[in-house]
Parts: C-alpha cells; structure tokens; sequence
C-alpha cells in the first residue's frame, strides 16, 4: 500500500527548474576536493521527461467550477460515512462491488484516486457539455449512495 501511494504521488510530481550553474558547481566542488560525477545533459533530459509525463498526468480539476467542487466534496462525504458505518455499525457491511464487505479506509481511497483518475483519463473534467451530463449523473449517484449511507447509519443506531 505505501508504495502505491508513493507511485500515485510521484505521478504529481513537478518538475522545478533548479538553475543549476555547472561550471561554477564543478569548480566549488573540485575545490572542496570532491569528485564531479554530474551529468547535467542527462538531468535536463529527464527534467523534461518528468516535466512532460507529470503534466500528461494530472488530474487538473477547475475549483471555480461548482460541479468539480460538488464531486470532491461529495466523494469525501461518501467515504465518511461509510468509513463512520464500517467502524460503528457491526451490521453494515460496503455494497460497492468493487470492494469486499469491510473495506479498509487506504482500499476506499485507492478506488476514489483510481476511479477520479480514470474519469480524468475519459475527458469527464473537460467542461464540455456531454461530460458536464456525465459528471452530473455521477455526482448525483454519489449523493445518493452518501444519502442511502446516513440513513443506514441512522437506522441501525
């Protein structure tokens, strides 16, 4: 599990633009009496590498966008109770079918990253209308499941 979390950070990552200064670095550090065993050829090649895979890759959501709002925040909703149901309720169990009966919360983010990842990967946060329908029905769904959750909560009390 921490090294798919570590995977799935290090897809975010971004590549920074250090402003290396080669000759000046070597001459520092030949005269501390260090080796220089840089290749800085091959670290602005994969700075660009990074740099180009970390943008084909992020899930860029717009915040002033309500719907993208809605969808995170009804997605935490959605984990909370569940998470609250799983913990307090002996008699619930999870009903999502890619899930066993009781989930642990790192295997209920997991399919959260992965299922907003592949929504991404269909275009559903481009902001067209077709996707905009999609991201609606989807948001609707989670609110109901989020509903059906607190009302399970409420009745096995």
């Amino acid at each position: 599990m921490k090294k798919l979390l570590l995977l799935t950070l290090c897809i975010q990552l971004q590549a920074y633009d250090f402003n290396f200064k080669q000759i000046e670095d070597k001459q520092r550090i030949e005269a501390a009496g260090y080796s220089y065993n840089f290749d800085f050829e091959q670290i602005e090649k994969d700075k660009k590498q990074i740099w180009e895979f970390s943008n084909k890759n992020r899930i860029d959501f717009d915040w002033n966008e309500p719907s993208h709002q809605y969808f995170f925040w009804i997605n935490l909703a959605d984990m909370a109770t569940t998470v609250y149901a799983l913990e307090n309720r002996d008699s619930l169990y999870e009903g999502n079918f890619l899930l066993d009966d009781r989930p642990e919360i790192e295997e209920l983010l997991l399919q959260k990253v992965v299922v907003s990842y592949v929504f991404h990967q269909y275009g559903l946060f481009s902001g067209k209308e077709v996707t905009d329908d999609w991201l609606s029905l989807t948001n609707f769904l989670v609110t109901l499941a989020t509903i059906h959750n607190y009302v399970l909560i409420q009745k096995h009390d």
